[in-house]
């Protein structure tokens, strides 16, 4: 049998980044460009293996359980195929218990989540609704910053793993720390000195009265929440949604159709970390020994691949050796490349150039992760979403003006992928967003200095034809060609005329 290269290296984070995609995308901006030069002349250890097939180890309660993971085409429909049916069949499916309670009620959570996620979409007749969400998400967020402040006020008598409790187990944690005798004292007697460490004590009680409060009056919300999306009408329109759109489907929905054809199904995620190990997150038994199906869910809420089962002889987990990998195409469990990591970092205009103009990567411009997102994708979500944050570490940095930088950063990253053949209007991610739709979707996050501003329209007059041989063009020159002008001054260069009208598209809502 031929000999292949795992996807996975020997040091690795729990994403499945090797130390040089853990370098790609660091959090600051001073020696960035050093650094992922020296993680690249390092090179990367990797595994050799004697199977092409990815193999993985789960255990169910009978003993171990061995497979070897099938992959299934990532088109926003991967758990539809891996179930062997489709949209329009599951939806038919589950629409017939509409009348069934406990149906609706174990959907609701599901449901709640793609509101929040914002794959659904708010009815404009569900006003109710909207007003539920808002508090929750409200009484969520006041919950963690609360949770937040409790740790900062304790952190003198909470050892560091009771320190990541979260909000129910930390209030216990200090009621536990509180002898009876201690409290009635300093609740019942105002003349009584405390200690310092007597004061934390019950400073840390009083906090967690506080704290369990707060959880429950979030819990309260959630539940008023779930039983509101529990109702007919909210079963039937997601199950529409699920039929008409792009939304992903849920294990909650992949189970309560299982339990209507008797088909035994387990969704099964690999452990942080851990190699080819897998743990059993969700699973139904049917009664059909013969209709069983094993689903591999390979990163949070998007990818199914199928697993087969083998006997254990057969599964192919031992390392054989260690190599040492000196090419720069490393890939995580997202299939983001070194470029798909760069530009969602704050030194993103000079790692880019790096990579296209050094690297190579002006080859991988239009390559696509698991969720369909190419490197412009990923880089304009990133700068609308994290402008605050960004700016906020920039600032720590040092810099005099990070909000100038913030914009200066764009503007050369942006135009760097352009200008190396970035796809702006026929690609499409899983969620049926190009490029320019994206533009348009975060336009408002950027909070441009020009109101009337539209990224869509200024990356459409970057776009120029494609240089030939762009690893071949000097940095230097890449460089020069990228310099903007701060972004309170008005541009006085001419846009490049486009080279075609960006093409019409069917409006895809969001899932």
């Amino acid at each position: 049998m031929r000999s292949t290269r795992l996807n996975y290296c020997v040091d690795q984070d729990k994403d499945g980044n090797s130390p040089l995609l853990q370098a790609a995308q660091p959090a600051y901006r001073k020696h960035a460009l050093e650094d992922l030069k020296k993680a690249i002349a390092a090179g990367t250890h990797k595994y050799k293996t004697v199977s092409s097939q990815k193999s993985w180890q789960g255990k169910l309660r009978e003993g171990d359980i061995f497979f070897e993971e099938k992959e299934v085409k990532g088109d926003g429909d991967c758990g539809f195929h891996a179930l062997g049916t489709t949209r329009e069949i599951v939806s038919h499916a589950l629409i017939l218990l509409i009348s069934d309670d406990q149906a609706r009620s174990y959907l609701a959570e599901e449901i709640i989540a793609a509101f929040f996620a914002n794959e659904l979409t708010i009815p404009p007749e569900q006003s109710e609704l909207s007003d539920l969400l808002r508090q929750y998400s409200n009484g969520q967020h006041n919950l963690d910053d609360l949770l937040k402040q409790t740790k900062t006020v304790c952190a003198s008598i909470l050892t560091p793993e009771e320190n990541r409790a979260d909000a129910s187990t930390l209030a216990n944690i200090l009621y536990s720390k509180t002898p009876s005798t201690l409290l009635d004292e300093a609740l019942t007697n105002p003349n009584k000195v405390l200690t310092p460490q007597e004061s934390d004590i019950v400073t840390g009680y009083l906090a967690g009265i506080e704290l369990e409060n707060k959880n429950k009056e979030v819990a309260d919300l959630l539940e008023d929440t779930r039983k509101y999306c529990a109702r007919p009408e909210l079963f039937k329109y997601y199950l529409t949604q699920l039929q008409d759109t792009t939304l992903w489907l849920g294990y909650r929905t992949a189970i309560l159709f299982a339990k209507q054809q008797n088909i035994s199904l387990y969704i099964w995620r690999p452990l942080t970390n851990a190699n080819q190990t897998i743990s059993l997150a969700e699973g139904y038994n049917g009664t059909d020994p013969k209709n069983i199906i094993h689903l591999l869910h390979t990163n949070k809420f998007t990818h199914f691949n199928l697993l087969n089962q083998i006997p254990r002889l057969q599964q192919q987990m031992q390392k054989q050796e260690i190599y040492l990998d000196k090419s720069p195409f490393d890939e995580n469990k997202f299939k983001h490349n070194l470029l798909h990591r760069a530009v969602r970092s704050l030194a993103a205009d000079q790692l880019a150039i790096y990579l296209l103009t050094e690297c190579g990567f002006a080859s991988k411009i239009n390559d696509r992760d698991i969720f369909g997102k190419t490197a412009l994708h990923r880089a304009i979500k990133y700068f609308a979403e994290q402008r605050d944050k960004i700016i906020e570490q920039l600032t720590r940095e040092g810099e005099a003006n990070a909000t100038a930088l913030y914009f200066s950063i764009i503007d050369n990253c942006l135009r760097t992928l352009v200008t190396a053949g970035a796809d702006l209007d026929t690609i499409k991610d899983h969620e049926g967003l190009t490029v320019l739709d994206r533009a348009n979707k975060y336009n408002s996050l950027f909070q441009w200095p020009d109101l009337t501003f539209k990224l869509s329209e200024k990356l459409k007059a970057m776009r120029h034809p494609v240089h030939p041989t762009m690893a071949s063009i000097a940095p230097v020159a890449i460089q020069q060609q990228l310099t903007f002008p701060p972004p309170q001054r008005r541009s006085t260069k001419k846009p490049v005329k486009e080279s075609a009208p960006a093409t019409k598209r069917r409006k895809v809502k969001k899932h």
